[in-house]
């Protein structure tokens, strides 16, 4: 397992994270190498449009639904 940090500016002051900058990012990471063991997320992730840390950890309780209710 990992820890990933969700931020389209910052950089974790920690090592051993990996990092995306997107959600979209975020949702192919997961989807190839699995459930993180933490996450950090920030909320604004780049312009008004984009996708937010609240969408992504959204995106991680469905997926995690739909994998218990398989």
């Amino acid at each position: 397992m990992y820890k990933l940090y969700l931020d389209d500016i910052r950089t974790p002051k920690t090592e051993g994270w990996v990092i995306k900058r997107s959600y979209d990012e975020a949702v192919i990471h997961v989807m190839e190498y699995g459930f993180p063991n933490y996450v950090s997320f920030d909320h604004d992730l780049g312009d008004a449009d984009a996708k937010t840390g609240l969408d992504f950890a959204k995106f991680l309780v469905e997926l995690d639904q739909d994998r218990k209710s398989t």
